[in-house]
């Protein structure tokens, strides 16, 4: 009888460390899995760039606010925090020339909304970007009657678009400031090895914030879906 109660106590004995290293596995297991799981996610999370929305990342819209605001007079010239560096040619290893302008600009028209487009074969100087910087600045004063007036807006690619009937020589002054810009756009892009499109959605966001009130702006029907319509309003 004695035999027969010690042989059920070591059996429950047995039993109940089986139980206690199995549940011991199965949490490290289980801590394992999460682990992995958490420093997976890390990695993944780490390798897109941060954005305010869909269209528009941070790094960008940052130099844009920074640029526009040196534009308008409104802050000191921005320091970035990444330098831009001239565009090296790749057989020769130097600095490519300024390219001639001829040829380079067209205007074709997306509905109400000019674009303007250049050769892709030539890349933008940090000379060039900071003289067109310094004529976007010094025509800053002649623009804003323009817009006050409601005569010409800011359009969806961070472009001057006419509103109304314009003088020829209001037409050559908003076609100079769209030139100016797109050699911004197109160096900031080189810069931040960024689309050129989502360079210029990065700019209209920003002129679009800083548009004075009564200035017409185009604005997304669908802030989350910009291949829906866009509708001219006024601020």
């Amino acid at each position: 009888m004695q035999t027969n109660r010690c042989a059920r106590i070591n059996s429950r004995a047995r039993g109940s460390l089986s139980s206690v290293m199995g549940l011991g596995l199965l949490i490290g297991f289980a801590t394992l899995s999460v682990a992995c799981r958490t420093h997976h996610e890390v990695e993944v999370a780490t390798k897109e760039p941060i954005r305010i929305d869909m269209n528009v990342r941070v790094d960008i819209y940052d130099h844009a606010r920074a640029i526009e605001r040196l534009v308008s007079g409104a802050a000191t010239p921005p320091s970035f925090d990444t330098p831009f560096e001239e565009p090296e040619d790749s057989e020769t290893g130097t600095t490519k020339e300024k390219a001639s302008d001829s040829g380079l600009w067209r205007r074709p028209v997306e509905g109400n909304s000019p674009v303007m487009l250049v050769a892709a074969d030539a890349p933008v100087t940090k000379a060039e970007f900071d003289a067109a910087l310094a004529r976007r600045k010094a025509r800053f004063p002649k623009l804003v009657p323009l817009k006050s007036s409601g005569k010409v807006g800011e359009n969806r690619l961070g472009l001057l678009a006419a509103r109304q009937a314009v003088q020829p020589a209001e037409k050559a002054l908003m076609d100079q400031e769209n030139k100016d810009r797109m050699l911004v756009y197109r160096f900031q892009a080189e810069a931040r090895k960024a689309s050129i499109k989502e360079v210029q959605f990065a700019f209209a966001k920003v002129q679009r914030e800083m548009a004075k009130r009564g200035e017409w702006i185009e604005v997304p029907t669908d802030p989350k879906n910009p291949s829906k319509p866009w509708v001219w309003t006024q601020k």
